[in-house]
């Protein structure tokens, strides 16, 4: 069980303000970017895949950066 603390230590010392900026940051490019990018080649299922992964980042990083802030 210390491990666990250990880690959750130190993955909060790693998510600062500026990590959780980055990751939203990344998820916005990956959706409307990527995801446009693809939209113009026709290529529906990398388009679709594009906007689902740049939700999962825009949704889960500050999902992760406040779990850690509570824990």
């Amino acid at each position: 069980m210390n491990i666990f603390y250990t880690a959750i230590e130190q993955l909060r010392d790693i998510c600062n303000i500026y990590w959780l900026f980055f990751i939203v940051l990344i998820g916005l490019f990956t959706f409307f970017i990527d995801g446009n990018y693809f939209k113009n080649k026709k290529s529906k299922k990398e388009e679709k895949l594009a906007r689902i992964i740049g939700l999962i980042y825009i949704i889960a990083g500050p999902v992760i950066f406040t779990a850690l802030k509570l824990l």
